[in-house]
Formats: C-alpha cells, structure tokens, sequence
C-alpha cells in the first residue's frame, strides 16, 4: 500500500514538471518583449497652441498719417483675421496670406507687415477717429487674439516744458499731418470763458511752433485751457475745419507769467482806476494841457479791484506841467474780441487833469518874509537854527569870564 502512494506521488510530481517546463517554454524572453514593444506602441499629440503678437501700431498710440502700419508676429495658425473697429461699426481689413511652411504637426508661422489707408474705413470724416485692432488667430479649434486701441487725429500736440518768447508768450509743439494747411489755438480761462484765437500756417510743414500771444491780448498770470481746430482741404477743394471744438481731442494746459516791467520810476505819476465786472483792460490817452495827444498804452486789470497803474511819463521824456488823462474800459464780446465800452471822444469829455514833476522839490515852509524868497528847506532852516545857538551859547559863556576876572 505505501509503495502504491510513492508512485503516485511520484508520477504526479512528474507531470507537474512537464505542465511548468511547457508554460515556460511558451513565455518570450525579457529582451523579446523589449522588441516588441518599440514596435509596437506609437505616440501621437493631439491639439495645437497659437500665438499672435501685434506690434505696430502701439497701443495708445496718436498718429497723423492715415496709412496705418500694421506688423504682427504669429505662430502655429492655420488662419487669421483682422478686425478694425470705431465702436460704431466693424471692418475686416485684407491681409497677406500665411507664410507657407505650415506642417501637419504645426501651423504657420511669421510676420505680417503691411498698411491700411483708414480713409477707406470712413471717407465722410477722414478717417479721424478712436479705432481698436484686433487680431485673431485659428488652429484646429484653437484661438489666440490680440488687440491695440489708437487715434488717428490730423495733429497732436508735445507735451512738456513750454518755452516762452520775449514776452513770457507760451509757444506750443503740434506734430501736423502733411493735409493740414493751417491750425486755430482757442484760449480759455480757468472758468472756461474764451479769452482770445490764434492761428498759424503750417506751409506744408509736419511740425508747428505756435506762439500763444497772451501779452498781446493783456491776459493775466495763470493756468489757461487750450483748444486746438486744424484745417484741410476736402475733396472738392475747399478748406474746412477737421474738427469741431466740441470734439477735438486736441487740448492742452499752459501756465502765463504776465512779463513784469523792470523800468519803474518812482516820479512817474500813478493813478488809481476802479474798474465793473467784466472789464479786462484799459486804454489810458495821455494829452498835453492843449489836448494834443501824446501816447496811448493799455493796461491788463483786474475785476473789481483798485489797480494802481504808472504812466511813463519818463519814457516819453514828458516835461513839469498839466495834462489832461483819459480812460477807455475794454470788455469781450460773444466771439472772445475785446471791444471798448465807450468811444475816444466820450472818455475824452470824462477826462481828469494832473500835474507832472520830474524831480519832487524841496519843502520850503512859509515864513511870510525875506526868507521865503531863499527857497530854504527845512533841513536848511534847522541847521541854520542850531548854528546861531551855538554862537549865542559860546558869546554869552565868554561874557560870564570877562565878569569874573574884572572882580
């Protein structure tokens, strides 16, 4: 019986083997199953990623010239499209075609450098106008985008330091596009009151220096508003403002120091006006005693206040005696001009007399005698006083002496 279960056992063991050694011998070896996975597994990417870069123009940018430069880098597209836009409506503006060096793992890549007249977004205004460009890009259901906000207007104005003329006068810096033949500066007080207009040619230049002629119109020290209106021809040649003053984006802050005289004299006579509310300045007629006129000058004022201004008599190398004053006030009309209140001949008739010394004389005090015909000042008088003192001191001292020596 036992030697029938060693057999068994035996022969199971045997078969046991055989069924490992079969399944061992069907399994491929480590270097095999290394083949024939490179060979078999493939890897494959799936989507794409473009990119879309604007360059010019530069956002916030102010140009003067309608044909925009439009350069934009782009990668991995497979279209693209650009869309201008003045909030009122849209354009599609044509574009170069992509670069051809597309592949089937990528999109085209590149840079698209060319021009667009923006006249032709709206020939009614010039193209003048706030635009935004957009840029977009397409791959395979993918998008990149990239937009630019700009203004072409017909001229800009150089911020910074203001340099004067001789009269303190602010002169101002416009960049000009080559249609401009003229540019109107429009002047402004603080509380937005027109104070005068300017204007200059361009003669076809692109650069302006405008001279603000604030000493001319008599302004006083402070911030001043200005407006800028430029001017070309449309196209049936006539010469039109390319904006109102209502919308031009043309505007700027200048700051007025009134140019002090250095030249005072102190024996030049100086009168004292009250001026109403309104009047900006005055014009003083100066007459000889035989109402011949000798010269005229105006002065800048100041609303209700007392403005103490000199005649320079000196100047005009006036001679000791009687002249005869008048005054002309000056107000703005409706269009900024200064106009006067009252004509020549009425401020004439309204007309204050003074009378002029070159050089004050010396106070002569009234004596009532001999002494009044010396045309001694006080000053003589009092040195002349303690002169006789002092003798009449010394004389009676030496009397006293003589007494005493006779006892």
């Amino acid at each position: 019986m036992k030697k029938t279960q060693k057999r068994l056992l035996g022969i199971g063991g045997l078969a046991l083997v055989a069924v490992i050694t079969a399944i061992a011998y069907h399994i491929p070896d480590a270097g095999a199953m290394t083949a024939s996975a490179s060979v078999d597994v493939t890897v494959s990417v799936v989507g794409s990623n473009p990119e879309v870069k604007i360059n010019s123009p530069l956002d916030g940018a102010k140009l003067t010239n309608a044909n925009l430069k439009i350069n934009v880098a782009y990668a991995d597209a497979d279209a693209i499209q650009y869309i201008l836009s003045d909030g009122m409506k849209s354009v599609v503006i044509p574009s170069p075609e992509l670069a051809p060096n597309a592949t089937k793992e990528h999109g085209s890549y590149g840079t698209h450098d060319f021009t667009y007249n923006l006249k032709d977004f709206d020939r009614s205004k010039a193209g003048y106008g706030n635009y935004t460009l957009r840029v977009l890009l397409t791959r395979e259901g993918s998008t990149a985008e990239d937009s630019v906000s700009f203004s072409y207007v017909p001229a800009t104005v150089n911020e910074g330091k203001t340099p004067v003329d001789e009269n303190n006068n602010p002169i101002v810096d416009l960049n000009v596009k080559p249609s401009v033949v003229k540019v109107e500066a429009v002047v402004y007080d603080k509380d937005g009151k027109e104070i005068f207009r300017g204007v200059v040619d361009t003669n076809g230049k692109d650069k302006v220096y405008m001279t603000l002629p604030f000493y001319e119109n008599y302004a006083q020290d402070g911030k001043y508003t200005v407006k800028f209106i430029t001017y070309s021809y449309n196209w049936y040649n006539q010469l039109v403002a390319d904006q109102t003053l209502e919308n031009t984006k043309l505007i700027t802050e200048v700051t007025y120091h009134a140019k002090k005289s250095d030249d005072s004299n102190p024996n030049n006579p100086v009168i004292d006006i009250d001026v109403e509310e309104g009047v900006e300045v005055v014009e003083i007629i100066v007459y000889d005693k035989d109402g011949k006129e000798i010269f005229r000058i105006k002065v800048p004022v100041t609303d209700l206040t007392t403005n103490h201004i000199e005649l320079p008599f000196d100047k005009y190398g006036l001679k000791d005696g009687e002249y005869i004053i008048a005054i002309i006030p000056y107000v703005r009309d409706e269009n900024g001009n200064l106009i006067p209140l009252i004509t020549e001949e009425e401020a004439k008739k309204n007309a204050i007399k003074i009378t002029y010394g070159s050089a004050p004389s010396p106070e002569v005090p009234d004596t009532g005698s001999f002494f009044a015909y010396l045309n001694l000042s006080e000053k003589d008088f009092l040195l002349t006083g303690l002169v006789i003192f002092a003798a009449v001191t010394a004389g009676g001292i030496f009397i006293l002496r003589k007494k005493e020596t006779r006892r």
